[in-house]
């Protein structure tokens, strides 16, 4: 072989090794990188000075040796150089064995796998076990087969939607008996693509989403080339609220993903899709809205909805709790069944049910201890322990317990000392919910709710049990407390008197039974099934609750 022949081969050897470690090598890191980079994947070490060489980094009046060539051949997935100098044909040479569909499918899958590991380690497992809501499915099959470009789950924490793009990931692209295998899935969990960014060498092509530039996008390859195209490529971003970027660099990246929908327009085969909570989702959502062209590319998004309306996850069907749940549910009481479908909103939420199929919280307790671990698994847990609890009390206490309503004014919140940070982590996790509301003309206050009318009784009971000796005129104090409000009022006592059964406070429940009336009126409707069930499940001072009991009016 003539020696502008091997100069030629040398040449095109070297922006394949380029193009697929995606980007010039012209300095010291580079070359180190990359020998990091083909002992990963050949299990053959090259120097950093010997790619120096290579390179023309340094001068060197030695011709590359046979293992270096040979190496260099295998990083690019031929056999050895022999190889690839017999596949190389001057007229028709292209960079196929990098740039075709199954090298870019083999190269995302990287991605794809990190991910999907990093979202299967967060939720404990509960892919395998949670079905595939009906509703997902349905609306991402029809996303696909659409012209639209992009589409999104829009829901606060504790919905599932990460659970929800896992099990679509594995039943459409990656699992044994995918729908469509031939398409390409790039996967991408938020909370750590910072970390696939800067620290795994291996995926460059991410840098597309920090820094878009369409002239150096894969698509213009396959645009080029369009016979090429074996399938779709869906890139999916679950956890958009999870990303660790500056504020500016979140701004930047929802721009990217926004160039992206506007340039691949004319690509059939490209789709994106991503997750996030409603407070991340109005940051991008109003890039959207100034360009009603783009409106129109995403997938039964509607764009013109006010803010509360604006999640497209829905709470549990009553199907889909039987369905997840009835294993749990078949062993109670047909007592204890009746108090958790008088609460059947809780079960409506995936966490509640994930937390139950983990043993987290333990359904064959009473509510109050099943609140409890809830509250502390859900609204106590994680950063912020502290503020977290601080700002509970404070709504509690705003509120007066409930007496002047379930909502409080945001404006009154937050000059008592509470953590933004904190607060704001809570709205993003859908365990507390702004509204506005007009009070006079032109004047709109916002006000702030739990998003489970149960849990804001359960605080208010604790604070009474806190505050207050449990007796007699504890009852009657908490009777006159609520005169318009009957309903909270016995949601209060109920709690109440399962916390007086928890604790052992036998006094307090004699005193209780002998006291059936007050004003006129028993406490509450059902007092009776509620103090049966909690006998039954109560193993302490049954001696001496039992005849007061029988002999009580009750």
């Amino acid at each position: 072989m003539r020696s502008e022949e091997i100069d030629t081969l040398m040449n095109y050897l070297k922006e394949e090794i380029q193009l697929k470690f995606g980007g010039e090598i012209a300095y010291a890191k580079d070359c180190q990188i990359l020998s990091l980079q083909i002992l990963e994947t050949t299990k053959r070490q090259l120097s950093e000075s010997t790619l120096k060489r290579f390179f023309g980094i340094i001068d060197s009046p030695f011709s590359p040796s046979k293992f270096t060539l040979d190496t260099l051949a295998v990083y690019l997935n031929f056999s050895n150089w022999q190889d690839f100098v017999n596949s190389f044909e001057n007229e028709k040479h292209f960079y196929s064995n990098f740039d075709s569909w199954k090298q870019l499918k083999n190269r995302v899958n990287v991605i794809t796998e990190l991910s999907y590991q990093s979202m299967k380690g967060k939720e404990d497992g509960v892919f395998e076990g949670a079905p595939l809501r009906e509703f997902a499915d349905f609306h991402f099959h029809s996303f696909l087969d659409s012209p639209q470009i992009a589409s999104a789950f829009v829901a606060p924490g504790g919905y599932g939607k990460s659970t929800l793009i896992a099990q679509l990931t594995e039943k459409y692209f990656t699992g044994e008996d995918a729908i469509y295998p031939d398409d390409i899935v790039c996967l991408i969990d938020g909370s750590i693509l910072y970390n696939l960014i800067t620290q795994n060498i291996k995926i460059n092509r991410l840098y597309q989403l920090l820094k878009f530039d369409p002239q150096d996008s894969f698509s213009n390859y396959f645009r080029e080339n369009p016979e090429k195209v074996k399938g779709r490529f869906v890139m999916i971003i679950d956890g958009f609220n999870e990303m660790v970027f500056p504020p500016q660099e979140l701004n930047h990246f929802i721009g990217n993903l926004i160039k992206i929908v506007a340039s691949y327009e004319n690509l059939d085969w490209f789709k994106l899709f991503i997750s996030c909570r409603p407070d991340v989702w109005r940051a991008f959502s109003s890039s959207v809205k100034k360009n009603t062209f783009l409106q129109s590319k995403w997938y039964r998004i509607n764009f013109d909805v006010p803010e509360p309306n604006e999640i497209n996850v829905p709470k549990l069907t009553k199907r889909e709790v039987r369905k997840s749940s009835h294993e749990f549910l078949d062993g109670l009481s047909l007592g204890k069944r009746q108090m958790l479908f008088e609460n059947y909103d809780l079960f409506r939420f995936p966490l509640f049910v994930h937390l139950l199929q983990s043993g987290r919280i333990n359904l064959n307790s009473s509510l109050f201890e099943l609140l409890k671990q809830y509250v502390c698994e859900v609204y106590l847990s994680g950063p912020y322990q502290i503020e977290r609890t601080n700002l509970l009390n404070s709504i509690v206490q705003l509120s007066e317990k409930g007496r002047l309503g379930t909502f409080v004014s945001k404006d009154k919140l937050f000059p008592s000392g509470i953590s933004s940070v904190a607060y704001n982590a809570m709205v993003s996790y859908g365990i507390l919910k702004e509204f506005t509301k007009s009070l006079n003309f032109l004047d709109l206050t916002t006000y702030v709710e739990f998003s489970q009318d149960i849990i804001f009784s359960f605080l208010v009971a604790n604070k009474w049990i806190e505050e207050r000796e449990l007796n007699r005129e504890l009852i009657e104090s908490i009777y006159n407390y609520y005169p318009k409000s009957s309903e909270f009022r016995e949601q209060v006592l109920r709690f109440i008197i399962q916390y007086s059964f928890l604790v052992g406070k036998t006094d307090f429940l004699k005193e209780l039974f002998m006291l059936s009336e007050l004003k006129g009126n028993t406490f509450f409707p059902g007092l009776e099934v509620l103090i049966e069930e909690e006998l039954k499940n109560s193993e302490d001072n049954l001696e001496e609750l039992i005849p007061v009991w029988v002999e009580s009016n009750l």
